[in-house]
């Protein structure tokens, strides 16, 4: 969701709602959909929000600001690694936990709304053109990489608006279009198909905001319009054909798989009901809606531990946390209550989220000690080893929930890192990483695996 307003210095000052009487409307764009909500909704909206039951721990501390552009999309792959990507070409990348970020995408001019890490050096990224930027060419561009950014190869695909990138494995991924479009690649992104996804009315009204995975072959894309209705595609052979169902008077951002048939979904109206969520417990083939009665649009599901889910509610300026899979709800006030759009979690201690006019912050840890939903309450998922004592060579064998991008890290007792066991995409079941010791000395040492969503901690002695 981008959002457009008044950048004159009145319009900056925070004049609270003596500032929101001064503008009339708002324009508010959400994947290519322009609505504009009138002055009196917005100052409902501001006077609803200023009164919610709120958590004021500071949660996100801020960090300076590497663009002044709106960013749409984060993403980190451990502490320090990190993609953003958002409005006038911004893709960006930082080394160094986000105190200073490089734009790695040259040429860039379109908005650049999502991007697949499928290796920190294999990297896919859309770019769309409208016509008002580029009057020789409207559509997609597909940036690849596969040596960091430093060169690039550019796929054109003709008078296709695409919203949503996800790989699923190095090779097969999935575009997600604003014209209900959804096309499928099998070589790692160098040629794309569009494939079927049924036939439903006036479906190119209907922008795909998110698609996922729960497994190689079970997957959801959703969409919708506002004041009119959200779509479901379900599909269960691996993307080649989906199935479209209406479950919502408004639009769906994102879907996440609890497990195979515990799904949960986004949607949001700033204008009358509020947030809300439609939760499937017979793999999606029927959804019940949970009112929320927050203002604000819940962008998407952002996991920290296994329990504890964070989302960012657009122009709100606040986020919805969870503890028990969305069945309850709690508010968090963020600073200056700037809009946010996306959040990522590479380690349950370790958080970015970013928004507004390229604001960016950093998940505060310290916290945890005296958060009722710390990690102290919620144990990691242990992962087990065989042979365990071993002499030579042990395998580390551990679950996955999702489809993700997979580090499996080895360290020493004392903290040093020994290995990296595997680093790339792999799809959601159970997974094995060997080790050979290799002349290594005796004594304890510990795997990492941490997802994007959670974090694995298992150990093994060497004798």
């Amino acid at each position: 969701m981008k959002v457009k307003r008044n950048t004159s210095p009145e319009g900056e000052r925070n004049g609270g709602i003596f500032t929101i009487f001064k503008q009339c409307t708002m324009v508010i764009r959400t994947a290519h959909i322009d609505r504009i909500i009138p002055f009196f909704h917005l100052a409902l909206l501001v006077l609803m929000v200023q009164f919610l039951p709120a958590q004021h721990l500071n949660y996100w501390n801020e960090l300076p600001s590497p663009t002044q552009h709106t960013l749409s999309t984060v993403h980190f792959t451990d502490s320090v690694n990190g993609w953003i990507s958002g409005q006038n070409g911004v893709f960006m990348r930082t080394t160094n936990g986000g105190t200073s970020w490089s734009q790695i995408l040259p040429g860039s001019t379109g908005e650049v709304p999502d991007f697949a890490i499928l290796s920190p050096t294999n990297i896919r990224a859309i770019e769309f053109r409208y016509p008002i930027t580029d009057t020789s060419w409207f559509g997609t561009l597909i940036h690849h990489t596969t040596n960091g950014g430093t060169t690039w190869m550019t796929i054109k695909y003709d008078s296709s608006l695409f919203r949503c990138i996800t790989f699923v494995d190095s090779l097969t991924g999935y575009l997600g279009g604003s014209y209900g479009s959804i096309a499928k690649t099998t070589d790692g992104g160098l040629t794309w198909r569009e494939v079927n996804i049924g036939s439903f009315a006036n479906m190119e009204r209907w922008p795909i905001y998110k698609v996922r995975f729960h497994s190689p072959q079970f997957g959801m894309a959703v969409a919708g319009q506002l004041d009119v209705f959200g779509i479901v595609w379900r599909t269960t052979d691996g993307g080649e054909h989906w199935s479209a169902s209406k479950i919502s008077a408004d639009p769906l951002f994102d879907v996440i798989f609890i497990d195979s048939l515990h799904i949960l979904t986004a949607m949001g109206d700033l204008e009358s009901t509020g947030a809300g969520f439609l939760r499937s417990l017979d793999g999606g083939e029927t959804w019940k809606f949970e009112n929320t009665t927050i203002w604000g649009e819940p962008n998407t599901f952002a996991y920290r531990t296994p329990s504890d889910c964070w989302v960012p509610m657009g122009t709100a300026g606040i986020c919805l946390r969870s503890s028990n899979n969305g069945l309850n709800w709690q508010t968090i006030t963020l600073p200056r209550q700037v809009p946010v759009y996306d959040i990522s979690f590479p380690s349950e201690r370790t958080g970015f989220m970013i928004g507004h006019r390229g604001a960016l912050f950093k998940f505060n840890s310290s916290l945890l000690s005296v958060d009722r939903n710390s990690e102290a309450l919620v144990p990691s998922r242990s992962i087990r080893s065989f042979p365990n004592p071993f002499n030579g060579s042990t395998t580390f064998t551990y679950k996955l929930d999702r489809s993700a991008l997979v580090r499996a890290e080895l360290y020493d007792a004392v903290g040093r890192r020994v290995a990296v066991l595997h680093d790339g995409m792999q799809s959601s079941g159970e997974h094995s990483v060997r080790w050979e010791s290799d002349g290594s000395p005796s004594g304890m040492y510990i795997l990492r695996v941490t997802d994007g969503h959670t974090v694995q901690i298992g150990k093994a002695l060497l004798q």
